[in-house]
């Protein structure tokens, strides 16, 4: 009996090791999902003096936890860094992409060689090749330079260096943005020389956690830590800011919000005072916002707050009955597009219309959040006629410049000849009852980094552990008894 049960022993760790490299496989298989690809570029190599260079970091699938100094540009000036994410479903799988980008603004037209260069990101060496750059005169009244007014109120400051939190509106409507900056601010003729605590950042992030309001969604700017100075007129006087934190926060509860003060250190310094540093402690003025409630509306709950417009395309104008095409509902504007819905949509017998295909894109930059939300459906029409998109597609949102509900409407149409397709879809059962089901299936985006994969991942790999060390053991614990039974005990 002892025989046997230790050659089951045996037979099962050596499944078991099997196992263990299938699990290992497996885990490595998921992980590699993940992968992340990164990669420098400079989209854009002609510009104008009123649009900005930018250097692109991007990270497909994955975060952008650190990166080292942008580099110095001959020709530019370091202005502010932005950031951005896309994300795109296709065949419902979800891609993301991360980046930074750092601006650039150039001091006059010509012709520029960007030299090569490296970064760090995330831990990882990033090279750049490096290529040529040319400015032109501005040609249009578009600038990227032109930002919302942010001048901190400065009439309560007797001192030549100070921080503030400034807001670019001190009134707004339930889920609209108010774009938020901290700032240290020293008069451009003030002797001292100022320096930043090593821990600076450590304490701003408490102090965040302090000055934003409950239940609002924060679009973060992601400064990053890279402190670039830039001179700012105050009551017609020349400031140096240095700016360590933005974001836009969408507060959605109606009332009166106040962003406390905060306070955070800085050392300064006194040339000829014999090196001698003094820190100081600076404190900013607190800030009061009356958030508005949006007029009553069915819908008030669920529609977005912003500015935004409609960009639309088909891939055809005139169809067969039967025959697919794709229709594009691309929104654009300024807003919350982490939660902006679908369109609604209305479906008929006349015309099948498939679950869409996402493409979602935000950008922080300039003290603003851009975005875009593209919503691709294919559709088929199963009788001729004309079909106007407006009777199938809407999308209702809070205008926030009209101060009023506004409604996204198509102007495209499709023309569809042939013979009428309608008995046979009616016919076909089978078919419609599939379609009917595959729109209550759950849609919602799913992060690669939800906390509940890992968990799986994590309590699949200690429960297999412990399996496999219970069976182990057992057989360890049965080939000592063995061991201690006399050699001639015979079974």
């Amino acid at each position: 009996m002892i025989l046997l049960l230790d050659y089951l022993s045996f037979r099962m760790q050596r499944i078991f090791a099997k196992f263990g490299l299938l699990f290992a496989f497996t885990m490595l298989g998921r992980l590699g999902v993940l992968a992340q690809e990164v990669q420098i570029e400079i989209p854009k190599t002609e510009i104008s003096t009123n649009e900005s260079l930018q250097i692109k970091i991007s990270v497909v699938n994955g975060k952008i936890n650190e990166y080292s100094i942008f580099p110095v540009i001959r020709g530019f000036t370091k202005s502010d860094i932005s950031s951005g994410e896309q994300q795109v479903i296709m065949g419902g799988r979800l891609t993301q992409i991360a980046n930074v980008v750092q601006n650039y603004r150039p001091l006059k037209e010509g012709t520029y060689n960007v030299q090569p260069f490296t970064m760090m990101v995330n831990g990882k060496q990033v090279r750049f090749l490096g290529t040529t750059v040319t400015v032109t005169a501005a040609t249009s009244a578009y600038d990227f330079w032109a930002s919302p007014d942010l001048e901190p109120e400065v009439d309560w400051v007797r001192e030549d260096v100070f921080l503030a939190v400034a807001t670019d509106v001190k009134e707004i409507y339930a889920g609209q943005a108010v774009n938020v900056v901290i700032s240290f601010y020293a008069l451009q003729s003030s002797p001292y020389l100022l320096k930043f605590p090593d821990n600076l950042f450590q304490l701003l992030s408490a102090a965040v956690k302090k000055l934003k309001p409950e239940n609002c969604w924060e679009e973060n700017f992601n400064i990053g830590g890279q402190i670039v100075p830039t001179t700012v007129k105050i009551k017609g006087k020349d400031y140096q800011q240095y700016k360590i934190y933005q974001s836009s926060y969408y507060i959605n509860q109606p009332g009166e919000v106040t962003l406390p003060a905060i306070s955070l250190p800085l050392i300064r310094l006194r040339p000829g005072n014999y090196g001698r540093e003094e820190k100081r402690n600076y404190t900013s003025k607190p800030i009061t916002i009356r958030v508005k409630p949006l007029p009553p509306h069915p819908m008030r709950e669920k529609i977005a707050v912003g500015k935004f417009r409609l960009e639309e395309k088909v891939s055809q104008t005139t169809v067969k009955t039967g025959q697919s095409f794709n229709y594009d509902f691309h929104i654009i504007g300024q807003g919350n597009f982490s939660f902006l819905r679908e369109p609604d949509t209305r479906r008929t017998l006349s015309i099948e219309m498939y679950p869409p295909n996402v493409q979602q894109q935000i950008n922080r930059e300039n003290g603003r959040v851009l975005g875009s939300k593209k919503f691709s459906y294919m559709i088929i029409a199963n009788e001729p006629g004309n079909y106007n998109m407006a009777d199938y597609f809407q999308w209702i949102f809070f205008n926030i410049e009209t101060q009023n509900y506004d409604t996204l409407k198509p102007k495209i149409s499709v023309r569809v000849e042939g013979e009428s397709r309608t008995d046979k879809i009616i016919g076909n059962t089978s078919s419609g009852a599939y379609y009917d089901n595959i729109y209550l299936l759950d849609n919602h985006l799913t992060s690669l980094d939800d906390a509940s994969q890992w968990k799986w991942i994590l309590s699949f790999a200690l429960g297999g552990s412990a399996i496999i060390g219970l069976i182990l053991a057992a057989g360890s614990w049965f080939k000592r008894k063995k061991d201690k039974l006399p050699k001639n005990y015979e079974l």
